[in-house]
């Protein structure tokens, strides 16, 4: 049993999907068919059928142990979450309240100084399973593959469903997350990593796997909070309604010192970055489903609207650090010198509409 602790760590295995991109441990940054589905934000990861927007260095971050499952839908299946790049996107399933009793408790401890406790309980509320529950927690600590590094991690997850009939599920979820070190955002060159680099006399060295070029006080810290529902009702045997919503708020944090490229012999450039963001987003997606047959040719018509809002208010200020070396680094000392200063608030809402018609098959 694998156990990923994150959702490119989840894929790793999965045929034409490449997520090894870089060492960061930040954000999830998975390659699909060659096409990138992140670079420091969310372009084309999905939860619950809803895309998960970000922006600048804001991104919601899911862990695996909150999600029943995790699907990579290639080419044109993609195109029923709407508008997506050629490669594909990455589809996220939260748990859900089951009706049988579910009871979990969990110890974990591995490399890189690794410790882990979970637990997840689920379970009918009331005799009849018309109502039940579901609350999943973890506490997560971890060292960094780079030196001065870790990642830590509290979250819990609660939710519950109210199925009164075989034809009608209404389920609210919610993810409550802190991640007070959310790991390393850095940077490193090409020389040292992929080909060697030469000091001053002229000697080949490569970096250590777990060289920082970064300082001790670097910081990149994450709050996030989504609450929403889904819903779903049949009608009869022609029409299904089907409503996703959630509400999304994230507090990102990152300060840091990091390479700006090689410079000979041996030594890197620096530069420095401070960014307190506040991201809030809102999404809503309705569907109407009808079932129906034209003479021997039955059909599956799929009518939408969703409508989705993002902001997000950075405070941000970018500049210069002295330069490290790669074979004897000091730290301790940057001598930070701040270039450039800015607060922006960046927004957009967008309501779209869809109609897609599957034949499904001939009758007869």
């Amino acid at each position: 049993m694998r156990q990923p602790t994150t959702v490119k760590e989840a894929l790793s295995y999965t045929p034409s999907v490449f997520s090894t991109r870089g060492s960061s441990t930040t954000y999830d940054v998975v390659t699909i068919r060659g096409f990138t589905t992140s670079t420091t934000v969310n372009t084309n990861q999905y939860l619950d059928g809803m895309k998960l927007q970000g922006n600048n260095y804001s991104e919601v971050s899911m862990d695996p142990y909150f999600l029943e499952r995790v699907e990579v839908m290639r080419g044109p299946t993609s195109v029923l979450y709407g508008n997506s790049n050629p490669g594909g996107i990455v589809s996220m399933v939260s748990k859900r309240p089951t009706t049988e009793p579910l009871k979990e408790v969990q110890f974990k401890m591995g490399t890189d100084n690794l410790w882990q406790t979970g637990f997840d309980f689920s379970d009918a509320i009331d005799d009849a399973g018309v109502w039940s529950y579901r609350l999943t927690g973890l506490g997560r600590s971890q060292d960094a593959q780079q030196q001065m590094a870790k990642s830590t991690r509290y979250a819990v997850a609660p939710s519950f469903s109210w199925r009164p009939d075989d034809k009608t599920d209404f389920t609210f979820l919610s993810n409550f997350q802190n991640d007070p070190d959310a790991g390393y955002y850095g940077w490193l060159p090409r020389e040292g990593t992929v080909v060697p680099y030469y000091d001053a006399n002229g000697k080949a060295h490569k970096l250590p796997t777990d060289f920082n070029e970064g300082e001790s006080d670097n910081k990149i810290s994450r709050r996030q909070k989504m609450v929403g529902y889904s819903f779903s009702h049949q009608f009869d045997d022609t029409f299904t309604v089907r409503q996703n919503l959630r509400y999304a708020d994230v507090h990102t944090l990152y300060r840091s010192v990091y390479g700006n490229g090689y410079v000979a012999p041996g030594y890197m450039n620096r530069a420095y970055v401070r960014s307190d963001e506040h991201l809030n987003t809102f999404t809503v997606d309705t569907q109407l489903q009808s079932d129906f047959a034209t003479g021997a040719v039955s059909h599956t018509l799929l009518t939408g609207v969703d409508y989705s809002r993002m902001r997000n208010d950075v405070d941000a200020d970018y500049g210069t650090a002295d330069p490290i070396s790669m074979s004897n680094p000091q730290y301790g000392n940057p001598n930070i010198q701040v270039t450039f200063r800015t607060r922006s608030s960046t927004g957009w809402s967008r309501p779209a509409c869809t109609r897609r018609i599957r034949w499904s098959g001939i009758n007869g």
